[in-house]
């Protein structure tokens, strides 16, 4: 018997909502699993362990009070595009962008980790939106895009770092600004 397996996704995907008493749990063990196409991930989902590697686009829209988990000590990493629509997405191992986009639909969006001092690193791509970030972010070489397209608010309940190719984009153009907010160290 071989290593860990490796699943891949290159279909359009959506994982069915659990509920809190039943939750939708995909237990990888050791295996990759990656989502190569259009993925959505309802309320109650737990992808639990192992590594969730995207290269395709990753919708989390669990509704406004609803949560998908990124549970154990594995690491998730994009390359593609992950939008939290609804709700928020909580990470418990490492989260790790080289590529791609993330991107927070507005103010009752979240994406976090298990405390505000564990990060969030960005090696590459861009972070966007308005909604709330529960860690820390690391921005090594990715554009940081408060509001996107639109002025808005992009708020960090941890500590914010940028390396020297690291980029701030903000809008300080029109009569609104956008605006990064950051808890921590900055």
């Amino acid at each position: 018997a071989g290593g860990p397996s490796k699943v891949t996704f290159g279909a359009r995907t959506t994982f069915a909502a659990g509920t809190a008493a039943d939750r939708n749990l995909v237990e990888l063990g050791a295996a990759t699993l990656v989502l190569d196409s259009a993925t959505t991930m309802r309320d109650h989902v737990e992808i639990h362990a192992g590594t969730l590697y995207n290269t395709g686009s990753l919708t989390v829209d669990p509704g406004a009070s609803g949560q998908v988990d990124r549970s154990g000590s594995g690491p998730m990493v994009n390359k593609g595009s992950v939008t939290v629509k609804s709700g928020g997405l909580l990470v418990g191992g490492d989260y790790r962008q080289s590529g791609g986009r993330t991107s927070l639909a507005g103010a009752g969006t979240h994406l976090d980790r298990s405390s505000t001092s564990q990060v969030l690193t960005f090696t590459g791509g861009i972070l966007e939106g308005g909604g709330t970030l529960g860690a820390s972010v690391s921005n090594v070489r990715a554009t940081v895009r408060p509001g996107a397209a639109e002025v808005g608010a992009l708020r960090i309940l941890g500590g914010y770092s940028q390396g020297g190719h690291g980029v701030l984009d903000l809008d300080l153009a029109s009569s609104k600004r956008d605006l990064l907010s950051v808890g921590g160290v900055a």
